[in-house]
């Protein structure tokens, strides 16, 4: 390779690269952060037609090299004159000389690995080491850092010859050296980072766990997310581990490693923290259509919100649904996906609930689960295991009942918005992610018994978060002794007023139709009659439309809307006649349909 990087393009020094054994991976442009969504060195490639193919087509791409046994290269990061002056008084443990490549901050030199060194920062002031675990920047690679005060600034190797091998760690290298985990049989932990995020058992958890914040330690992210990481660790671990220990050794090892200054000149540039789509990007992406659980009604994917006043049905309704969901029958007229169903009851007497889904009609082998009862674990442990049982059930539908009764992260004020945002937050994440219909069983006030249309929704106890952060609404009321009314509006399918016949023995609800329906319906006929009549009294098949309308109490435009159905469905036929005058002759019977 020359010395000069302006000689080479990317795609020739990521060829020359992977020609001299080094596994690679593109970095963002003039930039050291890899690609948005990308796994950084967990994705690095040692083929040429990879290479070929992705620096061809992003010929800005810098290049990272993964360091460590991937690609037999351990290396020293010397950091400015700081990091030249500390390597001088320990240059005489070092082979004479190996390669080195200029950065712009100051030098990396490359040696053969050896597994004695571990990626991790300040060994010695401006001494950094990048082997497992970790990458470096590519020679032939720009960067630019404003606070650092370099533009467009290249690296590029200065001595090009093959890495020396080391035959001894320095002991000042020692020092964050990982010692190897024993577990409880007395074996070494060699897990994997990937291994690592399903939990451990128990006797092997502790040790585990220091194995895993030592990798989150190299990982360019703040310590809140490595927090975050760790509890996901000890939630999944059997049975998990309490966050004090995770606490604990998280400080543990912040005194050890100095994370912020391991992190100083890998954080983002601010064109690459936030993805920003081209109308041209966004439009050639193929988008599926919406797919439903329940056709035209529930949608997969989607947080919904089920909401009436007390002892209106919305448990019924909502373990209807679940049976149907889990045996594929039609709900409410309605096609079903057939899938399993996760319903949480948490205000009922656990047997009031099995007697309940019996008489609905739920089978044994149905795939129906169930948790019924208070939650006896904190809020986080809570949702990460309604995740893990989400995921392993394959579940498609899951019913809160109610989403009041669930643990929350905090004591919660119902009329903070941002709060109860914060809170609905995960529900819908999970729903967004797994392609799951949620069902989240609400409380009205009272005004939402006699509500119309979209105050319904506003009758919704609490705050106006509720109906924000769902994707749909859907409220019921009480009609009569056996019938119910349900309606929805959203980002997904509003629908109407619809009426539902309640069977107190069943349990079971059947639609009859849309409400607004039924009543035209009722004036349709009034509608027909009074053209009945009229065809008796007057013994003659065309009849004057004006006379008609006499004959029936009501505004001219329902009137009106009722001959265009009879019209429509080839009941009567209407024509013009003189004087801009409507004629309406019978053409067959009409039958009621509600």
């Amino acid at each position: 390779m020359v010395n000069t990087w302006e000689e080479y393009n990317r795609m020739d020094m990521a060829e020359d690269l992977i020609a001299r054994g080094f596994s690679i991976f593109p970095l963002s442009a003039n930039s050291k952060i890899p690609l948005p969504k990308s796994q950084g060195f967990k994705d690095a490639f040692n083929d040429f037609p990879t290479a070929e193919s992705t620096w061809w087509q992003n010929p800005q791409y810098n290049i990272g090299i993964a360091t460590g046994e991937v690609s037999n290269i351990t290396v020293i990061d010397l950091d400015g004159e700081q990091g030249e002056n500390s390597f001088e008084e320990i240059k005489h443990l070092f082979p004479g000389e190996s390669m080195l490549v200029k950065t712009p901050g100051g030098y990396h030199l490359y040696y053969e690995y050896n597994p004695g060194f571990h990626s991790g920062a300040r060994f010695l002031p401006g001494v950094d080491v990048r082997s497992d675990g970790g990458y470096v920047v590519a020679p032939g690679s720009i960067v630019s850092d404003d606070e650092k005060g370099y533009a467009q600034a290249p690296y590029k190797i200065l001595r090009d010859i093959p890495p020396k091998p080391i035959e001894n760690v320095p002991e000042v290298f020692l020092k964050h050296s990982r010692k190897d985990k024993v577990d409880g049989d007395g074996n070494t932990s060699t897990k994997t980072f990937s291994e690592l995020l399903n939990g451990s058992a128990q006797g092997t958890r502790d040790n585990d766990l220091t194995r895993y914040i030592g990798m989150l330690g190299r990982l360019p992210i703040n310590q809140e997310d490595r927090r975050t990481l760790a509890y996901y660790f000890a939630d999944r671990c059997r049975p998990p581990l309490d966050y004090s220990t995770v606490n604990e050794k998280l400080e543990r090892m912040a005194m050890t490693y100095d994370f912020e200054e391991e992190l100083e000149g890998s954080l983002p540039d601010p064109e690459m923290d936030i993805l920003v789509e081209s109308a041209s990007t966004f439009l050639s992406k193929e988008v599926k259509p919406e797919e439903y659980l329940v056709d035209g009604m529930f949608a997969k994917g989607t947080l919904n919100v089920i909401g009436a006043y007390a002892k209106v049905g919305k448990s019924t309704l909502t373990r209807q649904l679940s049976v149907c969901v889990a045996q594929g029958k039609h709900f409410l007229g309605r096609e079903v996906e057939q899938g399993a169903v996760l319903y949480l009851a948490l205000e009922e007497q656990p047997g009031r609930v099995y007697n309940h889904f019996k008489t609905i009609g739920v089978k044994k082998g149905d795939p129906l689960y169930l948790i019924s009862g208070r939650f006896q674990v904190p809020y986080d442990r809570v949702m990460a295991s309604l995740r893990h049982h989400m995921e392993s059930k394959d579940i498609k539908l899951l019913v809160v009942d109610t989403i009041s009764r669930m643990p929350k992260e905090r004591r919660l004020d119902m009329n903070d918005y941002v709060g109860v945002s914060e809170w609905l937050e995960p529900y819908m994440a999970i729903a967004h992610e797994l392609d799951v219909c949620i069902v989240l069983i609400y409380h009205q006030s009272k005004g939402g018994r006699s509500a119309e249309d979209h105050d319904t929704v506003a009758s919704l106890l609490g705050s106006t978060a509720i109906p924000a952060t769902a994707d749909q609404i859907f409220t019921m009321r009480k009609e009569e002794e056996n019938q119910r009314s349900v309606m929805s509006e959203g980002r997904i399918n509003d629908l109407p007023r619809t009426l539902l016949e309640f069977n107190h023995e069943t349990l079971w609800s059947e639609s009859l139709g849309l409400i607004r329906d039924i009543k035209n319906a009722d004036f349709v006929e009034k509608v027909w009659d009074a053209i009945r009549e009229l065809e008796a009294e007057l013994e003659d098949n065309w009849i004057p439309q004006s006379k008609a309308w006499a004959l029936v109490k009501g505004a001219n435009d329902k009137k009106n809307e009722a001959l265009k159905y009879l019209a429509n469905n080839g009941y009567i036929q209407r024509v013009k006649g003189k004087n801009n005058s409507w004629w309406i002759k019978i053409l067959s019977d009409y039958v009621h349909t509600f």
